[in-house]
């Protein structure tokens, strides 16, 4: 299955060439939408909320409305309630299920 990626960073979506070269900066979500809107699941990425540098939670709510998306971005000291208002579909938690190695029970008791 294919599922295209969708990548916020600065109030704009983004595509980040090697992680640091900018190719793509658009504030403008709709032809994102338009393009995606075909895909049955759309991953959406806060690259901000992920570095700890703030949000792009209106941006992504606003995505979130128009397709079906599972979110990742959220830090484990920050709540996920945030994709689950915006309509996300399902959130993609990775190394913020990990603490010193290890799997941090307590933050996945969180997310049940």
């Amino acid at each position: 299955m294919l599922i295209p990626s969708i990548d916020l960073q600065s109030g704009r979506i983004v595509q980040l060439v090697q992680g640091d070269r900018l190719a793509i900066a658009e504030t403008d979500p709709e032809p994102w939408i338009a393009k995606f809107s075909r895909y049955p699941r759309v991953q959406l990425i806060d690259l901000d909320a992920a570095m700890g540098r703030g949000d792009n939670r209106d941006m992504a709510a606003a995505i979130c409305r128009r397709l079906p998306c599972r979110v990742g971005g959220e830090d484990s000291d920050g709540p996920f309630d945030a994709a689950d208002a915006a309509g996300a579909h399902a959130v993609i938690v990775s190394s913020a299920l990990f603490r010193d190695g290890a799997v941090d029970t307590a933050f996945a008791k969180t997310l049940a």
